[in-house]
């Protein structure tokens, strides 16, 4: 059989580690759980795919995790994906700092009124 160049295989050992985050985490209360499961997916995406470099300072970064930046002064930057030591930077000069994968995202903000205006679930449109 000639293999698939298309689709890249998954490892058994990622694969099998991806499922048992989603086993453990069923009792997991939403935020916690939200954050479990996108770091899982993130780390399968880096299994299958490889990593990348950080949009500010081109560090490796092995999750690709886009961040949405929003400042002080209303601006919005948005990254491919950012290193641990950029992202923690973001957070600590900005007003909100948003992590999306698909349709999960993970919200760090200074005012968290703010953050549950802007936070709006696809399943509720329905």
């Amino acid at each position: 059989m000639i293999p698939d160049r298309r689709r890249p295989s998954v490892p058994e050992r990622a694969l099998q580690e991806y499922l048992e985050v989603l086993h453990e985490s069923t009792s997991l209360p939403l935020p916690k759980k939200t954050q479990m499961l996108m770091m899982a997916r993130a780390e399968l995406e880096y299994q299958l795919r490889g990593g990348s470099e950080c949009s500010m300072c081109e560090t490796a970064v092995r999750h690709l995790i886009p961040v949405l930046v929003e400042r002080y002064d209303g601006t919005r930057v948005q990254h491919r994906c950012l290193c641990r030591r950029c992202l923690e930077a973001e957070k600590a000069v900005s007003m909100m700092v948003t992590l999306r994968l698909g349709e999960a995202c993970v919200i760090f903000t200074r005012e968290p009124e703010e953050a549950m205006k802007e936070i709006s679930f696809s399943a509720a449109a329905d």
